[in-house]
């Protein structure tokens, strides 16, 4: 049982960290589609499910990866 909620507690703990940098880098992109270009794009368009799931599929793959070395 410690090594399923240890595995649990690893995965949030990646997914987390994936999610804010997804977070980070699209809101970097917003303001620079701000900036550089006349249109308006609005910080509404990170609140997506999409966000959630690519960053649960990254904190996955990561994950695996860095155990089967």
């Amino acid at each position: 049982m410690r090594a399923a909620i240890r595995a649990l507690l690893e995965w949030v703990g990646t997914f987390a960290f994936f999610f804010a940098v997804n977070l980070i880098l699209g809101v970097v992109v917003v303001f620079l589609v701000r900036t550089l270009t006349p249109r308006f794009v609005a910080l509404y368009v990170l609140e997506n499910l999409l966000l959630l799931v690519l960053s649960a599929a990254q904190a996955f793959v990561f994950l695996y990866w860095w155990k089967r070395d």
